[in-house]
């Protein structure tokens, strides 16, 4: 599963034991095949934020692939999102958007096409090696007395405001089984504390059952009839002629991708509000950086956003400054530039062009550690 925007093998999640004090060394821990030796799983994840239900996802599970997972909204239980896959074909149906798709299923839930709460937000569990890279540590109590078992530090990020941000993910050490994650920014960096954090939101994982029979109808699900077959937009082949478009800087004035002809031009579509984008920033930045002045131009075009969040997201940035900012100026997504034009369909998406405008690459979502991007701008000529 990307989570471009984002069940696992499963064998990731560790049952472990609680050290008997909050002083006592870290153990070595040892992953059992808690969830992994299961055949069925269900479980309920519900998003909060600033102390209230906004979501609840309920989901069923047979591993390798099948999956039946509904969100609704928490105070009117109305359905947004349903996800069914019984082993053969997954199915996405959004309510608010009135239409579903539809493709093959994927060999494992892991791989799952999906948007909805309950496997997006399982995604810290779904790659073995990030999570061994988790840091674990016994907590003891918190400030509000909250008696925690043990806690997985994902360390710390930048959120769009550029407030230091980090990811806490709480295991029961007994079943092995999430409890709960909760997203949390640090309060006072401005005044040099470093270990006052503000929750801002959370996911509560509930109503766990391994192994309880959950039988192939539950499986399988027809979309409503007034929904329609929504086919999402093909990336553009390498070779083709990249479109020419017009963009606005951060001061208004018009740029086009034409304007960099006889470059190398790696055209990187993002949001503010975009995780997985914020992830990538550094890595395009630190690369625009190590190819300046070597005929390579970085043109990062944010898309599907507010031009205010825009603006006031570029001045708490600038360690970016190696990029070329600029914004859509379409307000309709199929209509603007990266849909419309380059065929996205999630973002981060980013396009290597040669210096004969022509697509060379195209890179979808971000991956910690690949070298996709540098090997494209070598295959480019750069530098």
């Amino acid at each position: 599963m990307n989570i471009r925007r984002n069940l696992l093998p499963f064998a990731a999640l560790l049952a472990l034991t609680a050290p008997a004090s909050a002083q006592a060394p870290a153990p070595t821990l040892t992953p059992p095949a808690v969830l992994g030796a299961a055949r069925t799983i269900q479980f309920t994840a519900t998003y909060v934020k600033r102390g209230h239900r906004r979501e609840f996802s309920v989901a069923y599970l047979e591993l390798p692939n099948k999956a039946f997972v509904q969100d609704a909204d928490a105070k009117t239980k109305k359905i947004d999102i349903v996800y069914a896959c019984d082993g053969k074909t997954q199915t996405e149906y959004r309510r608010s958007r009135g239409h579903y798709t539809q493709s093959t299923a994927p060999a494992s839930i892991n791989d799952a096409d999906t948007h909805t709460l309950a496997l997006s937000a399982l995604g810290d569990f779904m790659d073995p090696a990030a999570f061994a890279k988790l840091i674990y540590k016994h907590t003891g109590r918190m400030r509000r007395h909250e008696k925690l078992l043990a806690a997985y530090d994902k360390g710390f990020g930048r959120d769009a405001k550029g407030q230091r941000t980090r990811e806490d993910i709480f295991i029961d050490p007994i079943t092995g089984l999430p409890e709960k994650v909760i997203f949390v920014v640090l309060a006072n960096e401005a005044h040099g504390v470093s270990d006052i954090f503000q929750e801002t939101a959370r996911i509560e994982f509930t109503d766990w059952k391994l192994n309880a029979p959950i039988g192939n109808a539950k499986f399988a699900y027809t979309p409503p009839a007034t929904a329609t077959l929504y086919t999402p937009p093909k990336l553009l082949a390498d070779g083709t002629q990249a479109p020419d478009f017009t963009a606005d800087d951060k001061d208004g004035r018009p740029v086009k991708l034409s304007d960099y002809k006889g470059k190398v031009v790696v055209l990187d579509f993002w949001a503010t509000w975009c995780g997985p984008c914020q992830m990538s920033l550094p890595h395009t930045a630190a690369l625009a950086k190590q190819y300046a002045g070597k005929g390579v131009t970085v043109l990062a075009v944010n898309v599907w956003d507010k031009p205010d969040a825009f603006q006031a997201w570029l001045p708490a940035h600038p360690q970016y400054a190696a990029l070329h900012f600029a914004i859509d100026p379409a307000t309709v997504q199929d209509k603007g530039i990266a849909t419309g034009l380059y065929g996205v369909s999630g973002i981060p998406t980013q396009y290597v062009i040669g210096k004969d405008g022509r697509v060379m690459k195209s890179i979808v979502g971000y991956d910690e550690g690949s070298t996709a991007l540098e090997d494209a701008l070598k295959a480019a000529g750069a530098g």
